[in-house]
């Protein structure tokens, strides 16, 4: 099959999976439009395994049998698609989910999933005035994450020295104007989450569970999903249903001391680390993809392993340069990239990069996967490079243990 991917960037493996089962792969970001367009905004998924980059993307629609968008900012050009009658996996309508986290909270509510104490919040000026006399809180905004991620409000001081100051830099005059949610905790020693695929509210099963060190790390087992899991989709089908939903789908579910599991955020998109779990253990995820897409059904996932790891790796010269990364090849598999290219035979992560590679590892045994991804972790290089290993133990030692107590088996 023909594939036109439609991607933020962050994507480039899951193009990759495509080529290797055989496919035809052309691959397209819009970033790299702009009044003064740079170089390296062109060149995410240059070179990469059996990869056309292009630069335009409408053209290639003509001769495309699939269409894939598997980051969000892609609402119109998945409806565009599927009214020009081509099949397209993408969150479409239901990428609000993310980007509107009010409209969220009140779904929630009315499909009868708890929801943890909230208040929703315009401008900054009242934001501080309410930071001021209440600590310990989750600040989150909608949309721009590329300005400021969701915050924790330890206390007033600390907030005011470490983050108003970027935040005013980054909103300017528009600050007044920004919507704020801002959360109280859910204590909590268990988040888990489903990764998987939504097709027309049905969900993967089995599927991956797994538990994630925020940025760091990520465990799963392939198995049934635990009913406090499969509750939180069960009740979000019909809105996924009445969206006609063909995507990539994670949740990040806190089990509260009530026993009840609130959902903090979920992704109608690929998730990271996640996704570079799923591209590893799966022998048939590009097939899922396009079963979902072309038939609005859902292809059982087939895995290749039980136990899946991953270890994301970061730079702090990446930021600002072309980073070569530097691995054997016969770990290129384990190695997954995100905003990359290869030229004259070598890798780099290209400069904006969060994440340079997360690196996986499968087995039979958590131990086993865990090892394998640690093997390789260490046999890969970059400047300025850093992991954090002692998460993935953390996972296997503190999580899944706390996990078993409210009946998630691992």
């Amino acid at each position: 099959m023909n594939i036109l991917f439609y991607d933020n960037g962050l994507c480039t493996e899951l193009a990759v999976s495509f080529a290797r089962a055989g496919h035809t792969v052309k691959y397209h970001t819009p970033p790299w439009t702009s009044p003064f367009p740079k170089c390296v905004n062109s060149c995410i998924g240059l070179g990469l395994e059996g990869v056309e980059r292009v630069q335009e993307f409408w053209p290639h629609t003509e001769e495309a049998n699939l269409v894939v968008c598997p980051d969000t900012f892609s609402k119109d050009v998945v409806n565009e698609c599927l009214h020009l009658g081509l099949p397209t996996f993408g969150a479409g309508e239901a990428e609000i989910l993310e980007h509107d986290r009010s409209f969220t909270k009140q779904l929630m509510k009315r499909v009868g999933l708890p929801v943890g104490p909230y208040v929703e919040i315009k401008g900054i000026t009242r934001l501080m005035d309410f930071l001021k006399t209440h600590d310990k809180r989750w600040v989150k905004i909608n949309r721009f994450r590329g300005d400021i991620e969701t915050f924790f409000h330890d206390n007033w001081p600390a907030t005011l020295a470490d983050t108003l100051g970027p935040l005013l830099h980054s909103f300017g005059a528009y600050a007044e104007q920004m919507d704020f949610v801002v959360e109280e905790p859910i204590e909590s020693e268990v988040e888990i989450g489903f990764d998987g695929l939504v097709v027309n509210g049905g969900f993967s099963e089995p599927c991956l569970i797994g538990y994630e060190a925020k940025d760091l790390a990520y465990t799963g087992v392939f198995c049934k999903a635990p009913k406090i899991v499969s509750t939180v989709n069960d009740k979000l089908a019909s809105f996924f249903r009445s969206k006609q939903t063909r995507s990539l789908y994670s949740t990040e579910i806190r089990i509260g001391k009530d026993g009840k599991g609130y959902l903090i955020d979920p992704c109608v998109r690929a998730p990271h680390p996640p996704l570079a779990a799923e591209l590893e253990v799966y022998k048939n995820f590009p097939e899922a993809i396009i079963q979902a897409a072309t038939k609005g059904t859902i292809l059982p996932l087939e895995p290749v392993a039980k136990y899946v790891c991953a270890v994301e790796v970061k730079s702090d010269w990446v930021e600002d340069h072309w980073c070569e990364l530097c691995f054997d090849p016969q770990l290129r598999k384990q190695i997954k990239l995100q905003q990359a290219c290869k030229i004259g035979g070598k890798y780099y992560a290209l400069p904006g990069s969060f994440v340079v590679a997360t690196i996986v590892g499968m087995g039979p045994s958590i131990e086993r996967a865990e090892a394998n991804c640690i093997k390789a972790v260490e046999a890969f290089h970059c400047r300025g490079m850093t992991y954090d290993l002692d998460s993935l133990r953390k996972i296997r030692q503190e999580n899944i243990p706390a996990g078993l107590e409210f009946g998630i088996e691992f």
